[in-house]
């Protein structure tokens, strides 16, 4: 929305009534202009970095993990390598999984992928590389799982989706960033890609105030969802949202009392780390 109103202009009731017609035409503008959701992605559980509770986050034994578990979706993080090859890991550093205080990104795809990046969760896993955006995508080929891709840098979205348009899953997965600048670019590149744009709210920000930017975010990069933290979500902001043509994911849900009541507000997609936990409450509800 373009146009603001002075906050003189709220004692007049003409100018209440005037600003709520704005809104709902916004808002009917939102639902015209964002891409319809494709059939294929329904991914109501999304194993958070995989299978991350059970396996070492963002590894291939995650992914491995949250397919094999029946999770809808599979959470991962992308960066891109100095010599430009696309890779998943969380965090900017390898010091949570190796110990080394080095950018990630400054290393080749060669050397992080002889980074042990699985003794951190456990001498189990110890050998488990770094690996490829392309690698991970390919394992989720043929399967009932669709990747979630987080985008964590900027100006890597065109290689994101060369590697999701070589395995046709342009329609079959969900592309979820904090950067609207990101969501923006994706969406530039790509008209149909399904997206989400990554959000929480601000100390002091009230649910109406909340709901109002994430709708105004979302138009402006015309995605088609928001994935919110959950602590936000209450039947009243999922309504409100759903009410302006947004389907809200969330994000991350631990505790099972938690994931009822996301349920019971009507989140259309939960992200988890415990993928299992999830999947025996919704199977309750069958």
């Amino acid at each position: 929305m373009k146009k603001f109103l002075s906050p003189a202009c709220f004692l007049s009731s003409a100018c209440v009534a005037a600003a709520l017609s704005t809104l709902s035409v916004f808002t009917a503008s939102l639902q015209a202009e964002i891409p319809a959701e494709p059939a294929a992605v329904k991914a109501f559980c999304v194993a958070h970095r995989g299978f991350s509770s059970a396996y070492p986050e963002n590894t291939a034994a995650s992914m491995k993990g949250g397919i094999d578990v029946g999770a809808n979706g599979n959470e991962m993080d992308i960066y891109r390598s100095r010599d430009g090859v696309v890779f998943l890991m969380h965090d900017g550093t390898l010091k949570r999984y190796t110990g080394e205080n080095i950018r990630a990104t400054d290393l080749t795809m060669e050397e992080l992928a002889k980074r042990d990046v699985g003794s951190f969760k456990g001498e189990q896993f110890k050998g488990e590389p770094v690996p490829t955006f392309d690698a991970a995508v390919k394992m989720h080929v043929g399967t009932k799982t669709v990747p979630v891709v987080e985008i964590k840098q900027e100006g890597i979205e065109a290689d994101t989706l060369k590697v999701l348009e070589k395995y046709d899953m342009i329609d079959k997965c969900v592309v979820i960033a904090f950067s609207a600048n990101v969501c923006k670019e994706m969406r530039k590149q790509n008209k149909d890609i399904f997206i989400a744009w990554l959000s929480t709210q601000k100390k002091g920000e009230s649910w109406e105030a909340y709901c109002d930017r994430i709708i105004a975010v979302c138009s402006d990069c015309r995605v088609n969802a928001v994935d919110m933290h959950h602590g936000a979500v209450t039947p009243e902001v999922v309504k409100k949202l759903h009410d302006a043509g947004l389907t809200v994911f969330c994000w991350t849900v631990n505790d099972a009392n938690r994931m009822r009541e996301c349920i019971a507000a009507g989140v259309d997609s939960i992200t988890t780390d415990y993928p299992n936990v999830l999947l025996e409450i919704l199977a309750e509800k069958k």
